[in-house]
């Protein structure tokens, strides 16, 4: 909470004396605002770059997450599968392969509760491995959508330099 704090104390500092700094420049000779203006633009950078090293920051602590939640999924799967597999292994005895068999398996073990426990594993890792699907296919038609969007506006500017270059009606900033 302190960072935050300094970082607003640092904003509001900031602003004004860059404001100034901009009205100074116009009186000062021609040298020091050159050496000025270089500072600035060295502020400018690191001021821009911040948004896009926070998005790559939130796109690769998110990829980790994605891995991470899917191996644990998987290791849910397994201790869910040894739990089951255990609790049908003790109740070998009473096994038969057979109807009435399968029936007398399945009411003993749905009075265990260790059985229960793996069970609810299964479906849980289940659940959530459809989910990674379902957010990896999002993820995926997220980043189609936001590339085809970038082509057409690039390909809208283009379009529209090009019939300004053919009309000859191009100023000095197009």
């Amino acid at each position: 909470m302190v960072y935050l704090e300094w970082c607003w104390v640092a904003l509001k500092w900031f602003i004004p004396l860059w404001t100034a700094l901009h009205i100074i420049c116009w009186f000062l000779p021609s040298e020091v605002s050159a050496r000025l203006e270089v500072v600035d633009n060295f502020l400018l950078e690191r001021l821009v770059s911040i948004p896009v090293f926070l998005s790559n920051v939130w796109l690769v602590s998110a990829q980790i997450c994605y891995f991470v939640g899917n191996f644990f999924a998987l290791i849910l799967i397994a201790f869910g599968a040894v739990i089951v597999g255990y609790s049908v292994y003790l109740k070998r005895e009473t096994l038969q392969f057979t109807f009435e068999g399968a029936y007398q398996l399945a009411e003993q073990l749905a009075g265990d509760k260790v059985a229960w426990s793996g069970a609810t594993m299964l479906i849980a890792a289940t659940v959530a491995i459809c989910n990674m699907w379902k957010l990896n296919l999002d993820r995926k038609q997220y980043f189609e959508k936001q590339e085809k969007e970038l082509r057409e506006q690039i390909e809208k500017k283009v379009k529209e330099r090009r019939e300004r270059m053919s009309t000859g009606n191009n100023t000095f900033f197009d």
